[in-house]
């Protein structure tokens, strides 16, 4: 039986899993990715260690089937920022959507740039986790390193390097960069230039099917598989994640709940939000189809703190509890931006915030409030395509969140107003992969072919016309609440760096008082 690997590079863990023509998940092997933060803002990866990690998981779950596999598919996350001399090694830790080091040097960022600009030009919004940015910060802070660097890669570039010696990337993973001319999806040279750049300099990129490259005859020696095993360039991973939950047609809706949740649309063509507002930006999927929308940084991330930090309960037990708390939670909010967000209007400065909180509240209300706050942000990316003239109807959804806490689904559905389609336990984005892999082997016809086999049907999720009606009064307060609060994220920001310097002199000098 033919099987393919998919390797899968997020945020916080590495993941390789082996699918068959049934979509049947054969195994998974898993390693956590632990960023390096040597110096304040800082959120990095040792790039080396990133690619061990990857081989590791290929080898151990390919074990037994080795000779079954017929094609290698690679997704990556957005945002990923390394610099590699002329052999193609790395001169710097890899960063990612988590560093903020790029704070210190916006707002001289957007004296040299057009904000609306550059967001009709490149899709993204003036957001300091875009590579642009990172990049802006480097030749201000370390110009040495743009100087000496021959190539400038992302994680999905890296990889690709690794596994086949050709630098190259999808369009999908470099709409993130902010470099990239998002509707002739090619590198921009003015926006390069400005950072002392050109565009041989960075990856060539391939759209999701239109090449398969051979894997390096050493990579597969070392994972024991034949010589005629290709890799697919494939797809970013939120893009892979809405293939396997089955998104392809125009007008497609899909969200997953795992460490960020994006909410997005299929849409044939990009779609840009007003300009002077930019709630929501187009990335890339494949096959001239983008996937309109935005993504917020704290999905499943909150709940997990709390369980970790505060109540140390299982995700079972953290369910129980919520549903124990009412609807709105009694009056207490939770602003859930503990590493800051996607929002043109307060961006990384922003905080979690419990907000509301009475002696009567019980633990009941935090765990719901911290649902019901992801999902109030959530809501804003919707709230902003419907305002755009962008239908949102039916939305597909997985994610590790909602599996953990499956009183989320009846949260979201209510709060969004649509019934949700929700996908059972199983990894989305290695099926997604999968239908990109063997559509490309030739053993389905086409893509919505494949979908039909692969893509498992949903459970459906109804709303609640009353619960909806009590949500539309609590959302108006959230986005009164994140208006209100903004300038003193902003505040607070300042207040601790200073507080910070002002305490790191008070103990270098011994005479300070």
């Amino acid at each position: 039986m033919a099987i393919v690997l998919s390797i899968d590079v997020g945020s916080t863990n590495v993941k390789a899993g082996i699918i068959d023509t049934k979509g049947t998940i054969l195994g998974v092997a898993r390693r956590a990715l632990t960023p390096i933060r040597n110096e304040p803002g800082a959120a990095e990866f040792d790039a080396n260690f990133l690619w061990k990690s990857v081989l590791e998981c290929c080898r151990e779950v390919v074990v037994g089937r080795q000779k079954q596999v017929r094609m290698i598919s690679v997704s990556a996350y957005h945002y990923g920022l390394v610099f590699l001399n002329k052999d193609g090694e790395p001169i710097s830790l890899l960063s990612n959507l988590l560093d903020t080091r790029a704070q210190k040097t916006f707002p001289e960022f957007l004296k040299c740039y057009d904000a609306k600009e550059l967001y009709l030009k490149t899709g993204c919004p003036p957001y300091t986790q875009n590579v642009l940015p990172r990049l802006f910060y480097f030749s201000r802070t370390n110009p040495d390193l743009i100087k000496n660097a021959a190539f400038i890669s992302s994680s999905k570039s890296w990889l690709l390097l690794k596994l086949t010696g050709e630098f190259c990337s999808d369009p999908g993973v470099e709409s993130g960069s902010q470099a990239m001319n998002i509707t002739t999806r090619k590198w921009d040279e003015g926006l390069l230039e400005s950072i002392g750049l050109i565009p041989q300099q960075m990856p060539r990129m391939y759209d999701a099917l239109e090449t398969i490259l051979p894997l390096r005859s050493e990579i597969s020696s070392a994972l024991g598989l034949s010589r005629d095993v290709g890799v697919l360039p494939g797809i970013y991973d939120g893009a892979a994640v809405a293939l396997g939950l089955g998104v392809y047609d125009e007008g497609d809706v899909f969200s997953n709940i795992g460490t960020t949740a994006p909410l997005r649309v299929s849409s044939i063509g990009a779609k840009f939000d007003d300009p002077t507002r930019m709630r929501f930006q187009p990335n890339y999927f494949f096959e001239g189809r983008y996937l309109v929308g935005n993504a917020i940084n704290n999905g499943s991330l909150p709940l997990r703190w709390l369980k970790e930090n505060v109540l140390d309960l299982d995700y079972e037990e953290l369910d129980r509890i919520a549903g124990e708390a009412p609807i709105g939670s009694r009056g207490l909010f939770m602003l859930p931006f503990l590493t800051g967000d996607r929002d043109v209007k307060f961006g990384t400065v922003a905080s979690g915030v419990f907000f509301g909180l009475k002696d009567w509240h019980t633990r009941n209300e935090m765990v719901r409030a911290i649902l019901e706050g992801v999902s109030y942000t959530m809501n804003v990316i919707k709230s902003g395509l419907e305002e755009s003239s962008i239908p949102v109807g039916a939305i597909k959804i997985g994610g590790g969140g909602v599996r953990s806490a499956p009183i989320w689904l009846s949260i979201l559905a209510n709060l969004f107003n649509r019934p949700l389609l929700a996908t059972p336990d199983r990894e989305a984005c290695m099926i997604g992969n999968a239908i990109l892999s063997f559509t490309a082997l030739k053993h389905f016809s086409s893509i919505p072919d494949a979908i039909k086999t692969l893509v498992i049907e949903p459970d459906r999720i109804e709303c609640n016309p009353k619960e909806v009606e009590v949500y539309k009064e609590y959302f108006e307060f959230y986005k009164t609440l994140c208006e209100q609060i903004t300038p003193l994220f902003f505040a607070h920001a300042r207040f601790c760096e200073q507080a910070s310097a002002r305490l790191k002199t008070e103990l270098s000098d011994p005479h300070s008082k």
